[in-house]
């Protein structure tokens, strides 16, 4: 069900099909190898999450683009959002979710950058008391698909993910070449240490991999078992009753 073409007359309806659960895939608007769409980011799990609510309902919510990518809004088409603002919009929009009957939201993310971005959000829930609970997702995580190591950024598994959900979309004669897609190492002299510009210093052309490596077949079999692991997942938050009364639990402990 997406929630932006339900009519209010069924919406309420809709909730209590799904068990109050609502899908939030979340990306960005970034570059990918100047052979992907910017759009693959969010395309690739509002694709998934379609597909896995065929088999498990839920309410999947708009496009949402509003991630984190500041180190990609040196190249063209780029749209970077402040910090302070992602935060609050991210916590503004669940309690629009949860404000609308959904009082457990699974953010099924798509891109690498936001997965710092939303650890903090997660953890910002316990500042005040919530009436809903948010688990996070990387859809990309812990697939059981061969060659899906090779993942990169778009390299050969994300230029396959977009041939089979975007195909019209991919460009493959404009695949960088593969030594482009290598890590620069220019601050191979700090071990161990992050900075700001880590991901720029190896790939400021936003390619990691090769993407010319990358095929439809690969391409379904890793969204396919994407949505396998997203549909466990949905029933698995659908039963859940723990986190909701340890969240409770928790916050009480700490008034007293």
């Amino acid at each position: 069900m997406r929630w932006e073409e339900l009519t209010t007359t069924d919406f309420d309806s809709a909730v209590q099909q799904v068990q109050g659960v609502c899908l939030l895939p979340i990306g960005v608007i970034e570059p990918h190898g100047g052979h992907l769409p910017l759009v693959a980011d969010v395309s690739a799990p509002r694709e998934i999450a379609l597909r896995a609510t065929q088999q498990e309902p839920a309410i999947i919510f708009p496009w949402y683009y509003f991630g984190q990518v500041l180190e990609a809004q040196h190249k063209p088409g780029t749209v970077a959002i402040r910090g302070q603002l992602m935060l609050d919009l991210l916590d503004n929009v669940c309690e629009e979710i949860a404000r609308n009957g959904l009082k457990k939201i699974l953010i099924v993310n798509g891109h690498g950058g936001n997965i710092h971005f939303l650890g903090l959000f997660t953890e910002l829930m316990l500042e005040r008391p919530r009436d809903f609970v948010v688990y996070v997702t990387n859809w990309w995580h812990d697939l059981e698909v061969a060659g899906v190591q090779r993942m990169g950024h778009a390299g050969e598994g994300e230029t396959s993910g977009q041939l089979a959900i975007n195909r019209e979309l991919v460009k493959m004669e404009q695949v960088p070449p593969p030594e482009q897609g290598q890590p620069l190492g220019r601050l191979a002299h700090l071990p161990g240490l992050t900075t700001a510009v880590n991901w720029y210093a190896d790939h400021p052309n936003q390619y990691a991999g090769d993407g010319s490596l990358g095929t439809v077949a690969q391409g379904e079999e890793m969204i396919q078992a994407a949505v396998e692991k997203l549909v466990k997942q949905i029933r698995a938050v659908k039963q859940d009753e723990v986190a909701a009364q340890l969240y409770n639990e928790f916050l009480d402990q700490c008034e007293h």
